[in-house]
């Protein structure tokens, strides 16, 4: 790969929009969001700033490590990059899962990605007050092409690292690591899959389970989780028959557990009145049909 960052960004930019200042542009405003962002923060971080070019909307996703000496400054790519090359794989296995890659940077680090807003996605948030069980069947299926995908695709090669967890334990398989509904976009008719920094050797149970904990905290209605339970499970096992329920309900567990008590200021504080274990019996309910 080329280290000039001017060539990395070209090899991946749509036909029509390069010119030799894109890279120029889009360092400059992933400095910019760095600086905003470091007047009050120390700590280890990332963010999606979306970038206006030549009449086109990118995404940029920025990684910053708030150094206490120079809060300005962001530091080892490394993890970011590592992203980058997830997404690559799952993308040239299939390009309806993810969004797409134009380039890396690395000062500051920054992946540019598919504006996927300009596409029509939105994050589960904000896509509606309450999902259809269409919408979370539709969530579990693709659940279920991404870890096909993760798994048919080149992303293997990049565990050989001894730093990246890759002594696999039977039944293990690679996994996104981390979907809460921040990284998972809807449109009408589609899903996209968001921030593979904790992509690993996992159990798929872990990504169900963690998910689906999300979910029922969105709903606050134990009267739905029996319904969304069934609407997500139906969705994945047309894929993946042989699941181990006990993980997905622990996993479920410790989302539920890890929303409510998110500190307030957090992305993940929540006010919701669930009972953990009223929840977790109507979840177990579910899950033994």
């Amino acid at each position: 790969m080329a280290k000039h960052d001017g060539q990395i960004a070209r090899q991946r930019m749509p036909p029509g929009v390069w010119d030799t200042d894109f890279a120029s542009v889009a360092r400059d405003c992933a400095i910019a969001a760095i600086q905003r962002r470091s007047t009050n923060r120390l700590g280890d971080t990332h963010f999606i700033k979306r970038l206006r070019y030549r009449d086109r909307s990118f995404y940029l996703k920025v990684r910053h490590i708030f150094a206490s000496s120079d809060p300005n400054i962001a530091l080892d790519p490394t993890r970011l990059h590592f992203e980058y090359r997830i997404l690559e794989c799952v993308n040239a296995v299939e390009k309806s899962l993810v969004p797409s890659v134009h380039g890396f940077i690395h000062h500051p680090a920054a992946i540019v990605l598919e504006d996927l807003e300009d596409a029509g996605f939105q994050p589960i948030l904000q896509h509606e007050d309450v999902l259809s069980n269409d919408q979370v069947n539709g969530l579990g299926y693709g659940i279920a092409s991404l870890h096909t995908a993760l798994n048919k695709s080149s992303a293997n090669q990049l565990f050989d690292n001894p730093s990246r967890n890759t002594t696999p334990k039977p039944g293990t398989h690679i996994i996104h690591g981390d979907l809460n509904t921040k990284n998972i976009l809807l449109s009408k008719n589609d899903v996209r899959f968001l921030d593979f920094e904790n992509c690993r050797i996992g159990y798929r149970e872990h990504d169900i389970g963690w998910c689906l904990g999300h979910i029922l905290i969105i709903d606050n209605d134990l009267t739905r989780c029996r319904e969304r339970v069934n609407a997500l499970m139906s969705g994945y096992k047309g894929a993946f028959a042989h699941l181990d329920k006990s993980r997905i309900l622990d996993t479920i567990n410790s989302a539920i557990r890890y929303r409510m008590t998110a500190p307030p200021g957090s992305p993940f504080f929540s006010t919701v009145n669930l009972d953990p274990s009223d929840t977790l019996a109507e979840v177990s309910r579910a899950l033994a049909n």
